[in-house]
């Protein structure tokens, strides 16, 4: 079993996040938005 997870920024919007997870037998994808205007998905603890 596997998984990938991709960050998409949505300008003046947010993010979008997309998590797919890969078995021999079943393929699942889960799609989040994530509100804000930040240039960055988190906030960094030292520069």
């Amino acid at each position: 079993m596997r998984t990938m997870s991709e960050q998409a920024q949505v300008p003046g919007m947010g993010w979008l996040l997309r998590t797919t997870l890969y078995s021999p037998h079943y393929m699942s994808t889960a799609v989040a938005f994530i509100p804000g205007n930040s240039n960055t998905l988190y906030t960094p603890i030292a520069p």
